[in-house]
């Protein structure tokens, strides 16, 4: 009689035998468009081009109803220069002037614009402080906001280019002399009391 069991050790070796003959190298499927040579390039990305600085100043003047050939101002905000009517639409003004694409490009140079005049009007008004106080004289606020608007209406009588230009909504406020003085780090401080010609230091 004949019996159904096997060597284990027998049974371990063709059972590795089988499954080797059947293991086979597993190779993804590639499906028709992931070759290299059917991508498409990406089209190049479009660059900004810088237009010429007067032209955006004679595109400025038309967009805020200036004189062409008169000195550029700085407009009110969203005025025209007359500060009552409305500005030019982009639309209008892109008929006129067919490079430019966007109205942001305006809206920058005009902020280039209000930027350069109060660091212009900050500059001299800190030259004026260095001086006083190089005297050893006492600067007050009031002082200091009379000193820009001075420094406005000479910067306005100046014929030059953008980089003094009309400073029309500069009116030397409170948030002006606090930005100054935390630019230049002025300090306040407070006179306790007077000193008269009698006063000597022990």
């Amino acid at each position: 009689m004949q019996s159904n069991t096997k060597d284990p050790g027998r049974v371990v070796a063709l059972l590795k035998t089988n499954l080797a003959s059947q293991k086979k190298t597993y190779t993804p499927p590639q499906s028709p468009t992931s070759s290299s040579s059917d991508f498409l390039p990406s089209p190049p990305k479009r660059q900004s081009i810088d237009l010429p600085t007067e032209y955006l100043e004679n595109a400025y003047k038309y967009w805020t109803k200036q004189p062409k050939h008169g000195k550029l101002q700085l407009a009110p905000r969203h005025k025209a220069i007359d500060g009552t009517s409305n500005r030019l639409k982009f639309k209008t003004v892109q008929k006129t002037f067919r490079r430019l694409r966007y109205e942001h490009k305006l809206c920058r140079f005009e902020n280039s614009l209000k930027g350069i005049s109060i660091t212009c009007i900050n500059e001299e008004v800190w030259n004026l402080f260095k001086e006083t106080r190089a005297r050893n004289a006492i600067v007050h606020d009031r002082t200091i906001c009379l000193w820009g608007l001075q420094v406005k209406h000479q910067l306005m009588s100046e014929p030059t280019f953008i980089s003094h230009i009309d400073t029309c909504n500069f009116t030397a406020s409170r948030t002006w002399l606090h930005n100054f003085k935390r630019k230049y780090n002025i300090g306040i401080r407070t006179a306790t009391h007077r000193v008269g010609r009698g006063y000597h230091l022990d």
